[in-house]
């Protein structure tokens, strides 16, 4: 979906697409992002926000900064109000929101978040701002704060199971979820209980991860690993052709720099999966780029 989202995105900055074509491309990604928002996790709409934004950029061979504004106030108005939004509809619940419970849920939403960002009153809990979400710092100061001479770190024990969460579950039904390595970094520090932990979950990111684990040089250690990553991708994927596996693997990567909440487990299981798909459509690609030549 976010890779179809890209292509789309850009082919519609380059202007291929006939107004109907644009209205139904629109369309379609609003009513995406929209049945993502009612998981009541912000996280996947944004990156499927972003990652559309910037094929737009790319195609167009400029910065779209009205929708990049548009998009700062609605996912701001969207996390001042998320808290509350959840415990009206039952967050904790397994039951998903039905289609004609997404208007209200929207209008709710949305009245929330203004009374939120707007009100004068000061409440006593208010709502995370939306760079808090991003950025984490507060975190990691707190794990700074607190390892080793608190609270000792975990020494690798979330990168342990990374091999074991690349292995398909048909091969080995019992294998740990990758957000194991989330339970683990907040039972350590005790920012949530065991119970706590089946209903939701703390974000932590790369470098906060790297810190609770090895201190310094964990993140000394993840920012190599990371900027080497990206940097070999980068230099892989540069000029290449839009409908190109080079390109589609590039795609994929920046949906995960997006994504600075995820810890190691989490990246690797993702990205994973991700290549594995693209590497069985290859042969439509091959075959799309063969008629286009």
């Amino acid at each position: 979906m976010v890779i179809a989202m890209f292509i789309l995105a850009y082919q519609m900055g380059r202007r291929e697409f006939s107004r109907f074509k644009t209205v139904i491309f629109i369309s379609s990604a609003v009513f995406s992002v929209i049945i993502q928002l009612t998981t009541l996790y912000l996280i996947g709409a944004m990156a499927s926000t972003a990652i559309a934004l910037a094929g737009y950029a790319l195609g167009r061979q400029r910065i779209p900064w009205t929708g990049i504004l548009i998009s700062i106030m609605v996912f701001s108005l969207l996390q001042a109000g998320k808290q509350e939004i959840r415990e009206r509809y039952s967050f904790w619940s397994s039951r998903p929101i039905s289609l004609i419970e997404i208007p209200d849920l929207l209008m709710e939403w949305t009245e929330i978040g203004v009374s939120g960002l707007f009100s004068m009153k000061v409440e006593k809990e208010a709502p995370n701002p939306i760079y808090e979400r991003v950025a984490l710092i507060h975190i990691l100061l707190f794990v700074e704060r607190a390892s080793p001479h608190d609270i000792p770190y975990l020494e690798g024990a979330t990168y342990e199971i990374i091999p074991l969460v690349l292995i398909p579950r048909f091969l080995n039904p019992d294998k740990p979820s990758p957000h194991t390595s989330i339970k683990i970094l907040n039972l350590h520090y005790g920012f949530q209980t065991e119970q706590g932990t089946s209903h939701t979950s703390i974000a932590w990111g790369l470098l906060n991860e790297a810190y609770a684990n090895f201190g310094l040089m964990g993140i000394i250690g993840v920012a190599f690993f990371i900027g080497l990553l990206f940097g070999l991708v980068g230099r892989w994927t540069a000029g290449a052709p839009i409908m190109s596996l080079e390109n589609l693997v590039g795609v994929t990567f920046i949906t995960l720099a997006i994504q600075m909440e995820s810890t190691m487990a989490v990246m690797a299981s993702v990205l994973f999966q991700s290549l594995i798909i693209l590497i069985l459509v290859l042969p439509l690609l091959v075959r799309r780029s063969t008629h286009i030549g």
